[in-house]
């Protein structure tokens, strides 16, 4: 019988998945001492893209609506 995967909530966007990430440390980049935010693949991925294009603003996307 296959086992239920636990749900994690992403800390931008509010979806409910089974998979989320946080970029801890890169090159110019030093979250370790902050507190964790954990995000779902697509809000990942978009601030992956704007980490890395310096469109960094510190407030993630989702949170500008």
């Amino acid at each position: 019988m296959p086992s239920k995967q636990k749900l994690i909530k992403c800390d931008f966007c509010g979806q409910e998945t089974e998979w989320v990430g946080r970029v801890a440390v890169a090159p110019g980049y030093d979250r370790l001492y902050s507190a964790p935010k954990y995000a779902c693949n697509a809000c990942h991925e978009q601030k992956e893209r704007d980490r890395k294009s310096g469109k960094g603003t510190g407030q993630h996307p989702a949170a500008k609506k």
